[in-house]
């Protein structure tokens, strides 16, 4: 219990627990039921790249998932600074500190602007939307610091930066000239300031001297993103260094932005290399009873050369940056395939590869487009299937579909990444996600983090 609010504690990966409000109706409770984690992709580059000894500072540290994540990373030789303005969420991230023994995090209830003094913090029902001046029915008077006068307190050298500041990062930039001038950090910040793209953001960033990077969820890596660049509807963070950071995230392969020539595609030799891979697939039988695909269609050359760049993209072999020109040239090529026939194997393969290079959008839609076929496709799901196929989600791949049906093995393999791609949680669609959990409930084959997922739904929605 805090204060008068009781508690809820979560498991997250690496062992950690996060206590929070034990009321499921609200964003991080419901999230965290549903998934075990908070769902931004960028938490995967996090782990992956944090080491024992790191700094972090964590501005808008909210419950602290991103706090006691990175505490947990940076071990107790570590250090991590967050703030937290709002006293709700911060009483739980203290609690979360204690229950987890971390002494390597020092918390703090200021709110991070351009100048000192104080301000008023609006108070939304989900802690993740307050801000800075918003008139609503609550609120709270919180101290204002800045980021040069914070820094000055640090004494160590900062690796990681987070600011989810809820459209106060522009100003916060504005008065850390001193903290950039001595420190090299990785910053990662709001990409989008709601439905709004954060221009200013990126520009102050810029002109601080940053690269502007984004995070691909395939290969787990960051790429240079022009300030100008259409990105991806579902982008939400992204992240800025100089160039010496960005070399040495390089070169522990963790950031790629050189343009890899490779050799020209093995055409001839692609439809043996799909065919032998694809029949070590387990749910192959059950999709293709006779064995293999049963026709060749229109740019099947095409498309068997760019299924071969992608299962090689995914294979342990070469940089990460010829595994990602493979992965970018496949899906180029499989592309072209799509517009000479657009099949469903196709459209299978697609689904996956734009997922993995960090256009979920793309995605989603080529998963919808599949959706719309299916009422249609009935018992002989195989003459609907003439290609081999990359299943959208990885770990489909090593679907054992036992006596299910290979109905249900094509409907799992399209519903699961639909619901969790399409937004990123069943607490943002509502009854919108009503139709596919319902499918997902009754198909033997579904997940038990997809059971995870219906539970959350039904004990706030009438599914």
């Amino acid at each position: 219990m805090v204060g008068k609010v009781k508690t809820a504690v979560f498991s997250i990966p690496g062992g950690a627990t996060i206590a929070v409000p034990d009321d499921v109706r609200l964003m991080t409770p419901f999230i965290l039921a549903e998934q075990g984690d908070w769902f931004e992709g960028e938490m995967h580059f996090i782990r992956r790249w944090l080491k024992p000894g790191m700094s972090v500072v964590d501005v808008g540290a909210n419950y602290g998932l991103y706090t006691i994540t990175c505490a947990q990373l940076v071990g107790p030789e570590g250090r991590v600074w967050a703030y937290e303005p709002a006293s709700l969420p911060r009483s739980f991230l203290v609690q979360s500190v204690a229950n987890n023994s971390l002494s390597n995090v020092c918390i703090a209830g200021k709110a991070l602007s351009d100048h000192e003094g104080e301000a008023r913090l609006g108070i939304a029902a989900n802690a993740e939307l307050n801000s800075l001046g918003e008139v609503g029915q609550s609120g709270e008077t919180v101290p204002l610091t800045t980021l040069d006068r914070e820094s000055s307190t640090w004494e160590r050298e900062i690796d990681f930066l987070k600011l989810d500041a809820e459209g106060e990062e522009v100003r916060i930039l504005s008065r850390a000239k001193e903290f950039f001038a001595h420190q090299n950090p990785l910053v990662m910040f709001e990409y989008k300031h709601g439905a709004t793209v954060n221009q200013g953001l990126l520009q102050t960033a810029a002109k601080l001297g940053m690269g502007i990077y984004r995070h691909l969820p395939g290969p787990n890596v960051l790429v240079p993103m022009s300030t100008s660049e259409l990105a991806d509807s579902y982008l939400l963070n992204v992240f800025g260094c100089s160039q010496e950071r960005a070399r040495r995230l390089s070169a522990e392969g963790l950031l790629v932005d050189e343009i890899v020539e490779l050799a020209e595609i093995d055409v001839a030799g692609a439809k043996e290399f799909v065919s032998e891979r694809s029949m070590a697939w387990p749910w192959h039988g059950c999709i293709w009873p006779n064995g293999r695909p049963l026709t060749e269609r229109p740019g099947a050359a095409v498309y068997l050369a760019a299924l071969a760049e992608l299962i090689r993209s995914e294979m342990p072999l070469g940089s990460v940056a010829d595994r990602l020109a493979r992965a970018r040239r496949g899906f180029a090529n499989l592309l072209v395939s799509l517009k000479l026939d657009c099949n469903i194997s196709r459209l299978l393969s697609a689904a996956r590869v734009a997922m993995d290079l960090g256009e979920r959008g793309a995605s989603v839609v080529f998963l919808q487009e599949i959706l719309k076929l299916l009422p249609e496709i009935g018992e002989d799901v195989a003459q609907w299937l003439p290609e081999p196929f990359l299943p959208p989600d990885h770990r489909h791949d090593a679907l054992e579909p036992g006596k299910s049906s290979a109905g249900s093995v094509l409907s799992i393999m399209v519903d699961e990444p639909l619901l969790e791609r399409s937004a990123f949680s069943t607490y943002f669609l509502g009854e919108r996600s009503f139709p596919i959990l319902r499918r997902l409930s009754t198909n033997p084959l579904h997940s038990a983090h997809i059971e995870r997922r219906i539970s959350t739904a039904k004990r706030v929605f009438p599914v």
